[in-house]
């Protein structure tokens, strides 16, 4: 997974790979991914996936607190991203909004989104 957009190498970027087998409604977790952080473009790598629906949600963990921390409001104050969407609105996309079909070797993107 390709992620865009990161500020600052500082801290970590944490990933939680989503997945829904074929006829499962709700998606869980499959795996973590845990990686120093880069400014700019970063990858993320899950290997060994069976084929199936999966999907990503991540934040840049700047402050290295393991949480993503919020303002007064609840909006994420580190930079947090999904797969395959480009601009967040309203919270948690859908997991048919983020999904990334994988036969066998796939990519994604996320494009980190920071409050002002």
């Amino acid at each position: 997974m390709t992620v865009k957009d990161v500020r600052s190498a500082k801290g970590q970027l944490r990933a939680e790979l989503l997945g829904r087998s074929e006829g499962e409604e709700k998606p869980k977790t499959v795996t973590y991914a845990v990686q120093d952080a880069v400014a700019g473009t970063n990858v993320i790598r899950f290997s060994g996936l069976a084929a199936g629906d999966y999907a990503v949600q991540l934040y840049h963990d700047e402050n290295g607190n393991s949480k993503v921390d919020l303002n007064i409001v609840g909006v994420p104050t580190e930079g947090y991203g999904f797969s395959n969407v480009l601009i967040v609105r309203g919270g948690i996309p859908p997991f048919d909004t983020m999904k990334v079909v994988v036969p066998a070797d796939s990519a994604a993107v996320a494009v980190l989104a920071y409050a002002p």
